[in-house]
């Protein structure tokens, strides 16, 4: 069955459609038994969309908000349940949003672990042998474990994704019997709650993408166009193309003073030497990363190492940044080309009192855990503080003339949402989190409007500790510039993260550096920076303080080089060698992006340092047997020469006379 036909005989009867829960102590498996009020359907461009409205009683209605893109192979769903009531509705529980059957003869469940321990490593796993269950309990979506998966069987499969990004759990169990996946998945772990007049929950965005036949290459390749067209948030308003590949500079290690992570030791002395250094060099850079400890604390006093413990009021440093020094930055800045984008922790206070008696905040606002570390959840569940932040948030943006906005979160948020819980007395457990998260995009997209309608940027840069955020509803909003902390310290581990995070998430980006510690500047040199090809690539060092040092121009190569390779970055993505793991220093690495329109694109390949082999042999993907194409290598080391498609896939031979050596070869049509 191809997928359009699947979603509308999802759609065609109640009971077909793939979720199931339990209201008033009824079970229900799809919304058989549910009264139909009403129906609407669009069309935009290769995306259907049909919004179904349903009611369970008097008191609680259900919205389906659900689409399909015929020509990809995927479908998506929503799921809101709201009180229209004037009473309390009965208790809402035991929610799947996902409660889909795949069907196919030997399934087997693949994917990618999430960030933070398990560093994006991939798994395989026979579903004929063990049932899989994954569940994300602390508050961070794709810390630990990653919500997006692909069920394959012999005859093909489904490539799955969960939008939410607070708790969620997932489930597959092969039925050999019948020679199917069952998938039982959903958000906001426990949820039993009964919803007050006009409060309105919501299951996590579910999305498929179908294939057939098993090859994993061009499913996944089906994901990453569908993911692209549909799916990224535009580089600015009225675009019609999703946020494009950027460069960026982080300033911060390059002030002459001592430095606890972020941009703490910026001051109105030190960037324009930085930034003078970098326009000197003719370095051409996209960005300027303007991270933590900008701020005052709560108190209104100047912060000199503390940037996480003293968020909150969100007001410039007057020490660090006098007058208009920093507006006068920016504007330096984009005089030369260069946006600016400012760090953020909305979801995090600290010093209440400072906070109550010099920026309006009311201390019911913040949520301790009871554990006295400090921290405090700032409240977005109330609509009062959801206000206060995006005033604020604005009010900063504005007063710094910015073009974007960062995003950090920097501890779990589970056990603040259950002391929430426990406050609105029986019967609410996960009311919090679901309430909290649905505000948490309100404010994503009361950001992204401000960027609209002031000529700015309009997407968001989500980091949280790293990769903690980055689920598929969190992504229609927002591009992960730093895709893991520990992305900033061994280039075998940065090659090991493409290796296994590229075929689902287009668009990542690193700081493109070698140290032991992730605060240092470490190595920048060209098997560095290659390596960091990615569509946002950041440049870290000291401009200005070890401008003698720096190796100028490898970086105006690398530069040169990474533009030339981006116009690939959304295309098809292949990897030529097997999962090398994040310490592996021993083993050549290599990988292709190309674009099969215009049958063009490029080949990397890593040396590493430990590697004793000289030579490597990898098999090419994506060609067309019977063309003829140039390759052409980048350092000029071998001449341009025409090859037959058919010996490319056969296999192409690699020479790199030195380890930690990066090669780079450009492959066309011809």
């Amino acid at each position: 069955m191809q997928a359009e036909e699947e979603f509308y005989a999802f759609l065609e009867k109640p009971e077909n459609f793939p979720i199931s829960f339990v209201y008033g102590g009824k079970s229900y498996r799809g919304l058989q038994g549910c009264h139909l009020l009403g129906k609407k359907e669009g069309e935009k461009g290769e995306k259907r969309s049909v919004s179904l409205e349903y009611a369970a009683d008097e008191t609680l209605h259900i919205r389906l908000e659900t689409a399909v893109y015929p020509a990809h192979g995927a479908y998506e769903w929503t799921v809101y349940f709201y009180n229209c009531g004037k009473t309390d509705s009965a208790v809402l529980e035991k929610v799947n949003a996902a409660d889909l059957r795949i069907n196919g003869q030997g399934a087997r469940l693949k994917g990618i672990l999430g960030d933070h321990e398990n560093q994006y490593r991939p798994y395989d796993r026979d579903l004929g042998a063990e049932n899989v269950e994954f569940i994300s309990p602390k508050g961070r979506a794709s810390h630990v474990y990653f919500p997006y998966f692909n069920v394959q069987t012999e005859s093909g499969g489904a490539l799955l994704a969960l939008g939410w990004g607070g708790t969620w759990n997932a489930s597959f169990e092969y039925d050999g019997q019948s020679a199917s996946t069952h998938v039982l998945a959903g958000g906001t772990l426990g949820m039993r709650t009964y919803l007050k007049p006009g409060e309105c929950v919501r299951t996590p965005l579910v999305a498929v993408v179908r294939y057939f036949g098993c090859n994993e290459d061009a499913a996944m390749n089906a994901w990453r166009r569908w993911y692209v067209a549909f799916n990224m948030p535009k580089e600015e308003a009225g675009s019609p193309l999703p946020v494009q590949p950027h460069t960026s500079a982080y300033l911060a290690y390059d002030t002459g003073r001592p430095n606890s992570d972020g941009s703490i030791s910026e001051y109105y002395g030190s960037w324009k030497r930085s930034l003078d250094a970098i326009f000197e060099h003719d370095i051409r850079i996209d960005l300027r990363w303007f991270d933590a400890g900008w701020y005052t604390d709560p108190y209104g006093r100047t912060v000199e190492s503390d940037w996480f413990g003293t968020v909150g009021s969100w007001e410039l440093d007057p020490v660090k940044w006098p007058q208009n020094t920093f507006r006068e930055s920016v504007e330096y800045a984009r005089a030369h080309g260069m946006k600016t984008f400012i760090w953020f922790e909305p979801e995090h206070v600290t010093h209440i009192d400072g906070l109550v008696k010099n920026y309006g905040y009311k201390g019911e606002w913040a949520i301790s855990d009871g554990s006295g570390n400090g921290v405090y959840m700032n409240d977005l569940a109330d609509p009062a503080c959801l206000e206060w932040t995006k005033n604020r948030i604005l009010r900063a943006m504005e007063t710094a003339g910015a073009d974007f906005y960062r995003e950090d979160f920097n501890y779990d948020p589970a056990p603040y949402w259950a002391v929430r819980d426990a406050r609105q007395g029986e019967n609410r457990r996960g009311i919090s989190e679901n309430l909290y998260m649905q505000a948490h995009y309100a404010l994503w997209d009361a950001v992204i409007a401000w960027g609209a309608q002031n000529g700015k940027c309009t997407f968001i840069d989500s980091c949280a500790s790293g990769g903690g955020r980055n689920d598929l509803e969190s992504m229609r909003r927002a591009v992960s510039f730093l895709r893991s902390d520990s992305d900033r310290t061994a280039i075998s581990l940065r090659l090991a993260m493409t290796a296994s995070l590229v075929p689902w998430l287009p668009y990542t980006g690193v700081i493109a550096k070698e140290s032991g510690e992730a605060q240092d500047n470490g190595e920048v040199d060209l098997y560095v920076l290659r390596a960091s090809y990615l569509p946002h690539m950041c440049i870290q060092a000291a401009f200005y303080h070890d401008r003698d040092r720096i190796d100028w121009a490898a970086l105006r190569q690398a530069l040169g080089e990474w533009k030339a390779v981006s116009q690939y970055f959304f295309k098809d993505f292949y990897m030529l060698t097997p999962y090398r793991g994040t310490k592996n220093d021993e083993d050549w690495t290599a990988y292709m992006y190309f674009d099969a329109e215009k049958n063009e694109g490029v080949l990397q390949a890593f040396r590493p340092a430990g590697s004793t082999e000289g030579e490597y042999t990898v098999k090419l993907k994506g060609l067309d047997a019977h063309s003829f194409y140039c390759i052409r290598d980048a350092d000029g080391a071998v001449p341009e020469r025409k090859v037959r498609g058919s010996e490319l896939l056969g296999g192409l031979h690699l020479y790199a006379a030195r380890p930690r050596t990066a090669l780079l070869l450009y492959i066309r049509g011809c």
